[in-house]
């Protein structure tokens, strides 16, 4: 739930119903991924970190406070994933993230790393950043879709605005909604 002054509406040269999706699209998004690698537990979740530890933990790169991560635990994290996976992709978190760019800038790599000339990869697979990732967790590989299963609703985020919810308040207010399932 959004509330916008009016004033502002009328006023502002930017779309405010654009950032307001935007907004809590973004939210919908970490609270997505947070129960998806951390798990709700209230919702029966148990999550994908713990569940990796409760395999092997070889997919995942974790570290102890103060240890930086090396090239041979994300060898490590590869070789530990079945071969036969075939839509591999690195999950990091943003310290995990830090710790690639210095490998990187350290291996020469920085020209092509920093002015994003070429897509972020580990080993041929692609990268994304991860902010609900723990401070423990670094790095996650692996073929996700064969890990879990994630569904929304084919009609994804809807957003609905009332102007007379909070007409005291002379606001216009959005509810967006989104439905999950793991």
């Amino acid at each position: 739930r959004v509330q916008v002054s009016n004033e502002l509406l009328t006023d502002a040269y930017i779309s405010v119903a654009n950032l307001v999706a935007q907004t809590l699209g973004n939210s919908f998004a970490l609270t997505i991924d947070d129960s998806y690698f951390n798990g709700t537990p209230a919702a029966g979740i148990e999550g994908l970190i713990e569940a990796i530890e409760n395999y092997n933990g070889g997919s995942q790169v974790q570290t102890a406070a103060g240890e930086e991560m090396t090239a041979q635990e994300l060898s490590l994290a590869v070789m530990s994933v079945d071969q036969n996976a075939r839509n591999r992709r690195w999950v990091v978190s943003p310290l995990g993230w830090s710790y690639i760019m210095a490998m990187a800038v350290d291996g020469g790599a920085s020209g092509q790393i920093i002015t994003d000339t070429v897509s972020a990869t580990i080993y041929g697979a692609p990268v994304s950043v991860c902010y609900a990732l723990p401070d423990t967790v670094l790095a996650i590989y692996g073929d996700f879709a064969s890990a879990s299963a994630l569904g929304v609703k084919p009609t994804g985020m809807t957003l609905r605005a009332s102007v007379d919810r909070a007409i005291e308040f002379d606001q216009t207010v959005w509810v967006g909604t989104q439905r999950v399932a793991y």
